[in-house]
């Protein structure tokens, strides 16, 4: 009994047991998880027209193509793109229709709660303020390059299914034999390579636009997109008319893209375009430099302060909402 009553006195001297914090963190973490399937639910058909719709016209673009290839019986283009590398330009496509989905969602996330008034009946409920805000950026920063992949994948195999036939009815080769060799089917995986850099741009992208949301009373998408490139058209004309240094304006121009533009994959490759001098840019500008820069983007220092930016926008936007009322 001494021994019992000295272990109680001990556990209520050092404060909260360690298993109800960890019971309180699973609990957390169970709400978020609903909200995240919430937003899911909202959200889901539109990331995934998003994504079908972008990906079918390249699909359409890629039949016609081997339509062309079949006409012309020019049989070596069709082998050379048998080897792989269309996958890339699907992924991309896909991705696209996905951001500027989640362009709608962002501006609509915090703003619309407090429109419709919804906000009143989520802040009757047990839920934190951060639980809602990161529910809301998961969604664009994970599940919609993962609708991407699902969807630029399953069109890469019909893709795939459309040159093998053709080498099958015109050739006589063995359907999959080319892709086997080649090693087509492996592609998809490689481009997920370039996913980390991809979240590290899109982040700044999305604290900003989820800050707007949480804080203007007016329409988000002419604040959050609009008003940076009016301040960058403005510096560029001031440095046209004074004739300060245009290194300035291409600095400004690096970071707007980062925060108006990061969701669009690829944009890490049009902002290191613009840094360089203009007698090195015509000979830079190749798309097929996409993942080289993609990596080397990861060892520059203002892909990490840019992050730094997405999350402390993030941050002001869980504080934004908990004094946030109803416009």
């Amino acid at each position: 009994m001494i021994t019992s009553s000295n272990s109680v006195v001990n556990n209520t001297e050092q404060g909260v047991p360690k298993a109800s914090i960890a019971n309180d963190l699973i609990a957390k973490l169970h709400v978020l998880k609903w909200l995240i399937l919430r937003e899911f639910w909202e959200y889901k058909l539109a990331y995934l027209i998003g994504a079908c719709s972008a990906s079918v016209c390249a699909l359409s673009l890629s039949m016609l193509y081997n339509i062309r290839i079949l006409a012309s019986k020019s049989y070596d283009e069709l082998v050379e793109r048998s080897y792989g590398g269309e996958f890339q330009g699907f992924f991309i496509v896909a991705l696209i229709g996905a951001s500027l989905t989640a362009y709608y969602h962002l501006t609509h996330s915090l703003h619309a709660d407090r429109q419709d008034k919804s906000i009143l009946f989520w802040k009757s409920l047990p839920i934190s303020d951060w639980q809602v805000v990161t529910s809301k950026i998961l969604f664009p920063l994970l599940i919609a390059p993962a609708f991407a992949f699902v969807v630029s994948s399953f069109l890469f195999l019909i893709d795939r299914l459309q040159i093998s036939a053709i080498f099958w009815y015109k050739a006589g080769a063995e359907p999959l034999e080319l892709h086997r060799i080649y090693n087509a089917w492996r592609e998809p995986f490689r481009e997920l390579r370039w996913l980390p850099t991809y979240l590290l741009w899109a982040l700044p992208n999305v604290g900003w636009i989820i800050f707007v949301s949480a804080w203007t009373k007016w329409r988000v998408f002419p604040l959050a997109v609009g008003l940076p490139w009016l301040i960058e058209i403005m510096v560029y004309f001031i440095s046209k008319v004074f004739e300060t240094s245009m290194y300035i304006d291409n600095v400004f121009t690096n970071a707007l893209y980062r925060v108006t533009g990061g969701l669009i994959p690829g944009m890490w490759w049009r902002a290191e375009y613009v840094l360089l001098p203009l007698e090195q840019r015509k000979n830079r500008l190749s798309f097929g430099e996409f993942e080289k820069i993609a990596f080397s983007e990861l060892a520059q220092p203002w892909i990490w302060c840019a992050a730094l930016f997405g999350l402390i926008m993030i941050m002001l936007a869980i504080r934004q909402r908990r004094y946030a009322d109803v416009i």
